[in-house]
């Protein structure tokens, strides 16, 4: 920056020398040193304002990674809190599965609900008849094929065998008011203990209960059938590629299935306590129950091969006992679920993202900087 102002000094000497020692110097020349004056100036700018950036980044740079490394610091604190209530809030339901009452519970859930498994399904295809629809006869199948862990082939075969004779379906419907007392009977008993309920309902109306919320379940589960049929017949059937077809059946039984879980879920968690119970605070745990079940079928499905029961069992055994498994860790999610309900679940802390936006045109001017996201606590 010395030099330029000395060579900026050096020009104007040697043009005004020039002037002086020629007073008839030609316009030309002048017109040269005003030019070469004009470069001098615009370098001296330039490095002037080069130096000033430069000063300016020096200056801003430390700053802003004072506000980053505080900002993370801030989001490691609130994350850290935020996962102390979710551990506050889980803990005591998490505590309560490893009590000898809920594994009693579970098991006596899981054995009859094996036996109100086929009659169920029986129900609704008998419905899928008496309505003369084929197409939610099929999705009925093929949800079968996509929830149950193992030999689905063979019972499809039994249902289209048992679904023939009008009398194994009358037989079928008893079995299941039969079994499904054997269901909500326990279950009825470990809600009442969570919501700290003394007096359980009698036989008859438990029994009565159980009626309800079997015709309430079916009758969920034969719309979410329906409408995913529909569907299907609308939108993927004239699809003609196998691959893009199988997909869009999967995402289609998805979509309709998981509301129709939750909702029967819902029901349960309500109407199966004897006692007053707030729908506000039942419907966040059914809706995060009826996620942790998809998550819990694709890991079932995941860790089967590795259990191997037809090589503990034989051949006989095998099947029963894993779905007995099966349907044990279901009755031990739903216990899961009940506690949350109990719990207060709705009070759940929830992650919201915030994105601070840049305003003006930089930290050295306004002193605006952009935020970065943040962990925000509800």
């Amino acid at each position: 920056m010395i030099a330029v102002v000395l060579v900026g000094s050096s020009t104007a000497c040697l043009c005004a020398s020039s002037a002086a020692v020629d007073p008839s110097a030609t316009r030309s020349e002048s017109q040269f040193c005003e030019r070469q004056l004009g470069k001098v100036r615009r370098q001296r700018q330039f490095r002037e304002m080069a130096f000033i950036q430069k000063e300016v980044l020096m200056a801003t740079v430390p700053a802003r990674e004072v506000v980053a490394e505080s900002n993370w610091k801030k989001q490691a604190s609130r994350a850290w809190v935020l996962v102390k209530q979710t551990a506050h809030l889980i803990g005591p339901s998490a505590k309560f599965l490893t009590t000898c009452e809920a594994h009693t519970y579970a098991y006596s859930v899981a054995a009859n609900a094996i036996l109100a498994l086929v009659p169920f399904l029986v129900l609704l295809i008998t419905i899928a008849h008496l309505t003369q629809s084929l197409p939610a006869e099929r999705m009925i199948y093929g949800l079968v094929s996509e929830y149950l862990p193992a030999g689905a082939v063979e019972l499809k075969g039994d249902l289209v065998h048992l679904t023939s004779h009008h009398g194994v379906q009358v037989f079928s419907l008893i079995m299941l008011a039969i079994s499904s007392s054997g269901v909500f009977l326990p279950f009825e008993v470990a809600l009442n203990g969570v919501w700290g309920i003394r007096k359980n309902r009698s036989y008859l109306g438990n029994q009565l209960v159980s009626l309800v919320l079997v015709a309430s379940c079916a009758g969920l589960a034969y719309a979410g059938v329906v409408f995913a049929a529909a569907v299907k017949a609308a939108v993927v059937d004239p699809i003609p590629f196998v691959w893009l077809n199988a997909g869009l059946t999967f995402v289609v039984m998805k979509v309709f299935a998981l509301p129709m879980t939750i909702l029967s879920f819902w029901l349960v968690f309500w109407w199966v306590p004897n006692g007053k119970v707030p729908v506000v605070q039942v419907f966040p745990a059914a809706f995060y129950t009826g996620l942790l079940a998809e998550v819990f079928k694709l890991v079932f499905g995941w860790i089967l091969p590795l259990l191997d029961f037809q090589k503990a069992y034989g051949r006989v055994f095998w099947l029963p006992v894993t779905l007995l498994v099966w349907t044990y860790a279901g009755a031990m999610l739903l216990l899961f679920g009940a506690s949350l309900s109990a719990s207060g679940v709705v009070k759940m802390p929830q992650i919201r993202l915030q994105l601070g936006s840049r305003q003006g045109t930089g930290a050295a001017t306004d002193g605006n900087t952009s935020e970065p996201a943040e962990l925000a606590l509800q």
